[in-house]
């Protein structure tokens, strides 16, 4: 009673307060004491509105190549400077600068003086050289010549013939070809020009197959090997395509980037050394699934990933690794080779928890839940 009659002495704003606190109070109490637990309609309605309802896709994992680019530039396949053998002044030169040269061709002649007497006399002194050593072996095996005298005898007939063998070898030098087929890139000398032994003479090229060099990052490099497939495309848009057939081991002390070289067939000479290319390089073959960036979610630890349906239809998180961002979308791998995506409502479905899926009737209700 005491209660009551200092509730009647409030004023009339404090006496609203109080009944409205005394009639909350008993609605939580009416609902603890007279819970919808012995009616099992009354609870399920009651838990329907606090499910959030979600979209899943199927999906199989497809092949994926990655792929590294990088920018290089297109060199020969060989380059050599042809130097001088021996000395000699300049009597010919057929070959013109620029011009396609097959194996052996004469590219440059020298005067020959007197090289082929000097052969003619060391062939003299080697038939010489022959006879001594043959008339000293007879004496020596009937015992009227010594041993140290044959051998003087055989070292002076070696000496003969490597004297012929310079003297063809001098006479052969004379005229320089060759070594392989390409391009005469430059040609260093004239007619009347006078050369001694180490002058350069011409540089020559051979652009086929055509070489592409590169440099890889240290990320770039462990996926690329050699034999990969590359496209070429070099400024003014022609492409081409050659297969890696070097990749270095080592980096470079000073960029810290890896050299890799591509070949391609270049039969006809029509792609010159020096062109500044972009190289497209084939790397590993991934099992991946291209999704949408929107499906992406993150766990409580702030690890990237999906949340897939798994056995049971219960809500699994997946880590992922993402391959490649392109505008349209994205490859990501380390899922197994077939799952179901969760691509609408994944933020308000807990890992481990069993999905709930969108049915017809509720396609026009907000994504999400409800």
């Amino acid at each position: 009673m005491q209660i009551i009659d200092k509730v009647k002495n409030l004023s009339p704003s404090l006496k609203l307060a109080v009944i409205i606190s005394v009639i909350a109070l008993l609605w939580i109490m009416s609902g603890v004491l007279f819970s919808s637990g012995d009616d099992p309609s009354l609870q399920n309605k009651h838990h329907e509105k606090h499910v959030f309802y979600a979209r899943t896709a199927k999906q199989s994992a497809k092949e994926y190549v990655s792929k590294i680019r990088v920018t290089g530039r297109t060199e020969p396949n060989r380059m050599a400077q042809i130097s001088a053998e021996v000395d000699g002044r300049v009597v010919l030169t057929p070959s013109q600068e620029g011009s396609w040269v097959e194996r052996d061709d004469i590219l440059v002649v020298l005067d020959e003086n007197d090289r082929k007497a000097s052969l003619n006399e060391a062939k003299e002194a080697l038939k010489q050289a022959e006879i001594e050593y043959e008339a000293a072996r007879r004496l020596t095996s009937k015992q009227f010549n010594s041993e140290i005298s044959l051998a003087k005898t055989r070292a002076a007939l070696e000496k003969a013939r490597a004297a012929v063998e310079r003297a063809k070898i001098d006479l052969d030098n004379l005229v320089i070809k060759a070594p392989y087929k390409g391009i005469l890139e430059e040609r260093f000398v004239d007619v009347g020009d006078y050369l001694k032994v180490g002058d350069p003479v011409i540089s020559l090229v051979d652009l086929n197959p055509i070489k592409v060099v590169g440099y890889l990052t240290e990320n770039q490099v462990k996926n690329v090997s050699k034999g990969a497939r590359a496209t070429i495309t070099l400024v003014d848009d022609r492409k081409f395509n050659g297969r890696v057939t070097f990749v270095s081991s080592a980096a470079d002390d000073a960029s810290r980037t890896f050299k890799v070289e591509i070949e391609a067939e270049n039969k006809d000479q029509e792609i010159v050394a020096g062109l500044t290319a972009s190289i497209l390089i084939q790397g590993e073959i991934h099992k991946a699934y291209f999704v949408s960036p929107s499906i992406l979610t993150l766990a409580d630890d702030g690890q990237v990933g999906v949340k897939l349906v798994g056995q049971g239809d219960i809500v699994e998180f997946y880590p992922i690794k993402i391959l490649s961002d392109q505008t349209d979308g994205m490859w990501i791998e380390g899922l197994p080779n077939s799952v179901e995506f969760i691509t609408v409502g994944q933020e308000f479905v807990a890992n481990g928890s069993k999905i709930n899926r969108y049915k017809d009737k509720e396609e026009s209700e907000q994504e999400g839940g409800e």
